[in-house]
């Protein structure tokens, strides 16, 4: 045990030489850049930057102060279908509208669905079709309209429609 201290000295400092090792750079046959770290005849050390490291950030021992709620979240809704882009393979068949709100309808709004600027239909429902479309592009709308008339939320989508044989 008398060589303990000089052994406990030696350990670190061979751990460092596997830590801290060499790395060493060569070309083989081929020309191919080769690294190792076991130094081969011709090769050259390389010298690596040091790591690049972040302190540590300590957390706030201050508590989160949460956000002042003005009001209920406004309702939004969504139209669900058709599809924005969605090509219709038939316009003389009726199309299908489906419209999603957040929320439920609160006492006076309504939903109002417009093609192509013109009102469609405007109540409580959810769902209407369009009778026709002509060929070509056509923009679909939903609102929905609080008692006063104001636009609460409104989405919007473009559908061509196609005939038969065209």
């Amino acid at each position: 045990m008398r060589h303990a201290p000089t052994l406990l000295f030696l350990f670190p400092s061979l751990l460092a030489t596997v830590v801290y090792g060499e790395i060493y750079r060569s070309t083989d046959d081929q020309g191919q850049a080769v690294f190792s770290d076991a130094p081969k005849p011709g090769s050259t050390p390389v010298e690596l930057a040091p790591t690049n490291t972040t302190p540590a950030v300590s957390p706030s021992t201050q508590p989160h102060s949460l956000p002042k709620v003005l009001g209920p979240a406004p309702n939004t809704l969504n139209i669900q279908q058709p599809g924005n882009g969605q090509v219709l393979p038939n316009g003389r068949t009726p199309t299908p509208v489906a419209v999603r709100l957040a929320q439920p309808l609160k006492d006076g709004q309504r939903i109002r669905i417009r093609v192509d600027g013109k009102v469609l239909s405007e109540g409580a429902t959810t769902s209407t079709s369009i009778p026709f479309l002509h060929r070509g592009e056509h923009q679909i709308s939903a609102e929905l309209v609080d008692h006063n008339g104001r636009i609460v939320s409104r989405d919007q989508v473009t559908v061509i429609s196609r005939w038969p044989n065209n």
